[in-house]
């Protein structure tokens, strides 16, 4: 269960994770986006809940170098911030990265319902609906994303994080 509903999932070599698309609205770049992220930005939208933002940069090297500052960041949206561009490397189509501050989260690693706000902008752009995508924060992760009528399939491999035992007296 997610908090977007009932989450379909299915295991082979790879975990296939099926999302619902997010709505999302071209909003207005603000001085304080411009303070971040000076004049890279060439698109900005905001889901229709207004809690994520997403901004499409000129290109990798300005999503690669980004300089996080959580007060400021933490001011753009009430969730989180994706933030993406093309791709450099043929081989994938866009890449991202992803920051929550108000959730204490800096800077996810790995984010799969970002794509549920992003994959439909590249489909669109890139004119195809099979599309590889990779985000660049410290861990990277690379995805295959297929673009569906309602829903945003995400593909991939997933890593061990974290192995324990939970006690419950």
């Amino acid at each position: 269960m997610s908090k977007s509903g009932l989450l379909e999932v299915t295991i082979d070599e790879d975990i296939h994770l099926h999302f619902p698309k997010v709505d999302t609205s071209p909003v207005k770049v603000t001085s304080e986006m411009k303070e971040i992220f000076g004049d890279a930005i060439e698109v900005a939208f905001m889901t229709e809940d207004l809690k994520h933002l997403v901004l499409v940069l000129q290109d990798q090297q300005n999503v690669a170098h980004i300089s996080f500052d959580r007060n400021k960041f933490s001011q753009l949206a009430k969730h989180g911030v994706t933030v993406t561009a093309k791709s450099y490397d043929n081989d994938i189509d866009y890449v991202l990265r992803y920051f929550a501050p108000n959730y204490g989260i800096d800077e996810d690693p790995v984010t799969g319902s970002a794509h549920t706000r992003i994959a439909d902008f590249w489909s669109n752009k890139l004119k195809k609906v099979n599309l590889v995508a990779k985000q660049l924060s410290d861990r990277q992760g690379l995805m295959s994303i297929s673009v569906e009528d309602e829903f945003i399939k995400i593909s991939g491999t997933a890593s061990l994080y974290l192995k324990g035992k939970l006690r419950i007296n």
